[in-house]
């Protein structure tokens, strides 16, 4: 890549460079310049050990100097990327964040990645294996260039929240289902308005950014986006094995995206987390996951409790270091957490849906008309009958899905989410309790807590007294307060909520250890 100029950033103790224009043109019209930002940290760490490569989502761009900081403590010399039509990257014209094809983020990181790792060579600092810290439309798009094209240096890849699914009714999936149709005419059309009360509600906590380029209003979805991310998550539901660690991280729990939920600033509010787990198993046998109770979308804008768990940096450590081959060990997650019922619709929602797709029947039928009409012209009469006959199944299937969402009698609220303590689903005869506690191959030392529906194990400086814990029943144990505190501190486990420790699990969900008088009490969620 060609030599970049540097010049003060937005951020102080911050550099950008343009990296230029893609090299390949995207499909459509033109809409104002094209050009990528990438931006770097000016302090780097005494003694280097990977290169680490932010990268943002939808209605985003990079600001948060808190998560660059603490990749710099880990040893990383820090760079992000403001993609296409984003933040500093967002030109005249420009339409924020629209794209027609994944690839074009996908194009945006390979990029940035090339361009980082080579100036870090240039700055002196030696050839350092590759990390990259990818959030939800970001992450999604970075799933797809490490399993198609990842760079040489590429050593793991992080994934903060990624855009793996929505959480959808029947009848807006069958509407999202037409988006491809009508991308190929209508590709900018905005269809979704993409309100952002998780955006206010990041102000309302303190954070700042831009909100020119982090609009609290939010972005419109186009319909060349949506087509766009539908399709790059049906490849990643066929899987997208990748050759390097992967930590796919995320919040326990979604939501609804409104200023009334009192969930807002502890959940995700924008994507499906469930959404995830099926697609971990595709993305090759390195890959791990990391849940963070009480996180929100973007884990580092999370409030301090979520963002001081240990597994992440803990994680980084070990995704940082060159690659190594993967450890055998048993996966106490090897089965899905049970679903939560869908909600059902109410009035006001069907209302708007049933709205929309009629708009949407009305806009395929005039996008009909007219291109039969300039079909006709061209003489093309057999294509003109074509494109009548598939926009009649589409407008058919448009209001199909739009009557499904009128409310039955009878609908009532939804059921209950099942308990964040359904960590595990086990077997009529679980494992025996030193068999998996042997099976976790890490330099920790772990304690099995058995619930009435779990098997868990969380980090334990083992005294030889006890194997096993029941969880909520309090356990007598050789190891003070003390020693429990300094065992956590040694490991960089130590976070506490009063007197009582937060940690992880094994398989990466938080459990609650409070010990006192001699006796320890675990407790999950």
């Amino acid at each position: 890549m060609d030599t970049m100029w540097w010049v003060p950033d937005i951020l102080a103790g911050y550099e950008s460079a343009d990296l230029g224009a893609p090299s390949t043109a995207p499909a459509g019209r033109p809409d104002g310049a094209l050009t990528r930002t990438l931006v770097r940290r000016v302090a780097v760490p005494e003694s280097p050990r990977a290169v680490a490569l932010i990268v943002h989502g939808y209605n985003d761009y990079f600001f948060a100097t808190h998560l660059a900081d603490a990749l710099v403590e880990s040893g990383c010399v820090t760079y992000a990327v403001d993609m296409r039509r984003a933040g500093r990257s967002l030109r005249p014209g420009n339409q924020p964040h629209h794209i027609a094809h994944i690839d074009e983020l996908a194009d945006d990181i390979a990029d940035a990645a090339t361009a980082a790792c080579d100036d870090a060579a240039a700055r002196g600092l030696g050839t350092l294996p590759l990390v990259v810290h990818a959030h939800s439309t970001g992450g999604l798009a970075a799933t797809v260039w490490a399993s198609d094209r990842p760079h040489p240096a590429l050593a793991g890849l992080i994934l903060d929240g990624p855009f793996y699914g929505l959480v959808l009714s029947a009848s807006q999936r069958a509407l999202l289902a037409c988006m491809p149709a009508v991308a190929r005419v209508l590709p900018r059309m905005v269809v979704d308005p993409a309100r952002s009360p998780y955006t206010a509600g990041l102000l309302a906590r303190g954070w700042t950014f831009d909100t020119a380029w982090k609009d609290p209003e939010g972005v419109g979805a186009t319909a060349g986006w949506l087509a766009a991310t539908h399709a790059a998550q049906r490849r990643a539901a066929r899987g997208l094995p990748i050759g390097v660690p992967v930590l796919v991280a995320s919040s326990d729990s979604s939501g609804p995206d409104r200023l009334d939920n009192s969930r807002l600033g502890s959940q995700d509010t924008v994507v499906e987390v469930k959404a995830i787990e099926p697609m971990l198993s595709g993305l090759g046998a390195r890959a791990r996951r990391l849940v963070i109770a009480g996180a929100v979308h973007d884990l580092a804008l999370s409030t301090a409790v979520p963002r001081a768990l240990p597994g992440g940096s803990r994680e980084l450590r070990r995704l940082s270091a060159s690659p190594a081959p993967p450890r055998r060990t048993r996966d106490l997650t090897r089965r899905p957490r049970p679903r939560a019922p869908e909600k059902p619709l109410v009035a006001c929602e069907s209302g708007v849906i049933m709205g929309a797709g009629f708009v949407l029947t009305g806009l395929l039928l005039a996008i009909t008309l007219a291109g039969a009409s300039v079909l006709r012209w061209q003489a093309r009469p057999a294509h003109a009958a074509g494109l009548a006959v598939a926009s009649v199944a589409a407008m058919s299937g448009v209001l199909a899905a739009s009557v499904a969402t009128l409310p039955t009698s009878g609908a009532g609220e939804p059921g209950a989410a099942p308990s964040v303590a359904v960590l595990v689903a086990v077997d009529d005869d679980p494992p025996a309790v030193a068999e998996t506690a042997d099976a976790v191959a890490d330099p920790l030392e772990w304690l099995v807590v058995q619930g009435p529906e779990v098997v868990a194990a969380i980090p334990w400086p083992f005294d030889g007294q006890v194997e096993a814990v029941r969880e909520g029943v309090a356990t007598a144990v050789d190891v003070s307060e003390s020693e429990l505190e300094a065992y956590y501190a040694e490991h960089g486990l130590l976070v506490r909520e009063g007197s009582t420790f937060v940690v992880q699990t094994r398989a990466g969900w938080p459990a609650r250890v409070n010990l006192a008088d001699g006796y320890v009490t675990v407790t999950f969620g």
